[in-house]
């Protein structure tokens, strides 16, 4: 594969110690976008607990919940409302009225959460595992909802994508995963 061996002569350039510096770089990257899946998974609870109640509606900024998402942290309309899907689904309240991600869906990371929000309990326990990457999620994901819509209820009955219709998918899917994560930080 000419792939390949362009990978190959392109690690000829470096040194084994450059290479294990550029390796633990890579896995910086991969630590750090863990922490903001973490963190915007918290977001996703206090926008919840902010849209309760309208409790927004207390710091005078905004008379609508979109408006004050936009205003304050840049969000589009439809954000706000999926991070509380998000949290209603898979979070809960403590005695103190603050939300959280259950435990048993706190290892799945808010990308891969939204993704299976339309999925039930059972579904999830079934084909669903949080060292699933985001891309293996989407087809699962699409897979269950499809044979749902047809009637199939064992996974193993259903048909797989030609070759052409996953292509296109993931080319659909080039798209940053964590979209509702805001450029604007306050």
């Amino acid at each position: 594969n000419t792939e390949v061996n362009a990978l190959k002569d392109v690690s000829l350039f470096y040194t084994e110690e450059e290479v294990k510096n550029i390796d633990k770089h890579a896995k910086k990257v991969t630590q750090e976008l863990n922490k903001a899946e973490k963190a915007f998974t918290n977001v996703a609870c206090e926008v919840r607990w902010l849209f309760e109640d309208d409790r927004y509606k207390a710091l005078a900024t905004a008379s609508t919940f979109e408006q004050f998402l936009s205003d304050r942290y840049g969000f589009k309309k439809s954000q706000g409302y999926a991070l509380c899907k998000l949290v209603d689904r898979f979070g809960e309240q403590d005695s103190d009225g603050n939300y959280s991600i259950k435990k048993e869906f706190v290892s799945f990371g808010q990308s891969k959460l939204m993704l299976m929000c339309p999925l039930t309990d059972e579904q999830i326990k079934d084909n669903i595992k949080p060292s699933m990457t985001v891309a293996e999620l989407r087809k699962v994901v699409k897979s269950i909802l499809k044979s749902d819509s047809l009637g199939i209820s064992d996974v193993s009955e259903r048909s797989e994508n030609s070759e052409q219709e996953e292509q296109e998918e993931q080319e659909n899917n080039n798209v940053v995963d964590s979209s509702i994560v805001s450029e604007k930080v306050v």
